[in-house]
């Protein structure tokens, strides 16, 4: 499963302050960055924000498989996506392909 490390906003009432951003994003799931700790085991309905005008917000279920205090006193946390459709699970590849190729066609242009 491909990563995408991408700054997406998720909000959800589960979690403090009840937005964060998305560290890293797969179609499996994302790696949230909150100011407070998220319980393990943990359901939450999340609803994720990509920022591409032509994909409608993604309302997720999931579930948080692993939570860990940052240097700064932040936390950040694995969350698995549950029961995610697969129109849901195409539209997260897609994006994270469109995105994962514009970063190597940047990053390639500046060597």
């Amino acid at each position: 499963t491909q990563r995408l490390a991408q700054a997406v906003r998720v909000s959800s009432r589960q979690i403090p302050q009840f937005f964060a951003l998305t560290e890293d994003i797969s179609s499996c799931g994302v790696r949230l960055a909150t100011p407070g700790m998220l319980s393990v085991g943990a359901g939450m309905e999340m609803s994720l924000d990509l920022d591409d005008p032509a994909i409608p917000t993604l309302r997720i279920n999931g579930e948080v498989c692993w939570t860990a205090m940052k240097a700064d006193g932040t936390y950040h946390s694995g969350v698995r996506f549950v029961g995610i459709d697969r129109g849901q699970h195409r539209i997260l590849e897609r994006y994270i392909e469109s995105r994962l190729a514009t970063q190597r066609t940047v990053h390639g242009e500046e060597h």
